[in-house]
C-alpha cells in the first residue's frame, strides 16, 4: 500500500492573506453545511419512499429467522455436514457460531487470593503470572509538577517520556446573524 504524504503548507506572508483565507474557509464551511442539509433532505425523501417496504421485508426476515432457528435446533444433526455446525441451501449458508472459550474472572481480590494459593501449589504455579503495572497517572503527575525535577530525570533515565500532541489550528464559521458587515 502506498503512503501518501501530505504536502507541507508554506503559510501566508501577510495578515491580509491570512484573514482572506479564514474568511474563505468560513464561507466554504457555511456552503458545506447548506449542501449537507440539502443532501439530508434528499435522503429523507428516499427514506420516506422506501422505508415501509424495507420494514415489511425486515419483519418477514425476522419471522422466518425465528422459525428457522427453532427447526435448526431440533434437526441440527440432519442439516449440518458431519463434524461441523453449518450447512447450506441453494441460496444460503447457515449454521451456528461458537464463541471463543473464556475464563470467567472473579473480583480483583478473589483473583489475588486464588493466585497466592496457586503460587504455593507446584502443579498450579504455571497458571500464575506476576505482571507489575506502571502507574502512568503518577508519572504524569510528576511531569506536571515543575518542582519535581529530580523525579522527572529519574523517570526519563528509565526510558519514559511524556509527549503531547501539538496544538491544532482550527477555524469555525460565524453564525449567519453574527457575520460582520464591512
Amino acid at each position: 500500500m502506498a503512503i501518501i504524504k501530505k504536502k507541507k503548507a508554506a503559510g501566508f506572508k501577510t495578515r491580509e492573506e491570512f484573514e482572506a483565507a479564514v474568511d474563505r474557509m468560513a464561507k466554504l464551511y457555511v456552503q458545506v453545511q447548506k449542501d449537507e442539509a440539502a443532501l439530508k433532505g434528499r435522503h429523507q425523501a428516499l427514506d420516506d419512499k422506501y422505508q415501509p417496504e424495507i420494514k415489511a421485508q425486515k419483519d418477514e426476515i425476522s419471522e422466518l429467522y425465528d422459525n428457522a432457528e427453532v427447526y435448526f435446533k431440533e434437526h441440527a444433526s440432519d442439516l449440518c455436514k458431519p463434524g461441523t455446525k453449518q450447512g447450506e441451501t441453494k441460496l444460503a449458508f447457515f449454521g451456528v457460531k461458537v464463541g471463543m472459550p473464556t475464563v470467567i474472572k472473579h473480583t480483583r481480590e478473589a483473583l489475588k487470593a486464588i493466585a497466592a494459593r496457586w503460587f504455593a501449589d507446584v502443579n498450579l504455579k504455571a497458571f500464575v503470572r506476576a505482571a507489575p503495572e506502571v502507574d502512568k497517572d503518577g508519572i504524569l503527575a510528576v511531569f506536571r509538577d515543575e518542582k519535581r525535577v529530580e523525579e522527572q530525570n529519574l523517570i526519563r533515565a528509565q526510558g519514559f517520556t511524556v509527549e503531547q500532541e501539538p496544538q491544532e489550528f482550527w477555524v469555525r464559521p460565524r453564525a449567519e446573524d453574527q457575520v460582520k458587515q464591512s
